[in-house]
């Protein structure tokens, strides 16, 4: 990628996307009777569905349909992470 040949093929670039994961919170408080979770706990792989849950809630926040923000928290698995330390040892990631 760096030498420019090639393309990355990702959701991530798509204007749009970041609105389509924000019915993920939509579906939550629908299937809650108008309510929210007091904690989300969010897998994040490049983080678009953390921030889509965030602006999600952010919304619902500031149309006066739920009361406070509710604690977010992003995870890696395990496995992930211990690849990423590997990957940086071995100066494979910069």
């Amino acid at each position: 990628m760096e030498n420019r040949e090639g393309f990355y093929a990702s959701h991530v670039y798509n204007p749009y996307f970041y609105e389509g994961t924000k019915t993920y919170v939509y579906e939550i408080f629908e299937q809650l009777n108008g309510n929210m979770v007091d904690t989300l706990v969010i897998p994040v792989g490049n983080g678009t569905l953390l921030l889509g849950a965030y602006y999600g809630v952010r919304e619902l926040l500031d149309l006066g349909l739920i009361e406070k923000m509710p604690r977010i928290i992003g995870g890696y698995r395990l496995k992930d992470v211990l690849l990423f330390i590997r990957l940086l040892k071995k100066k494979l990631w910069k």
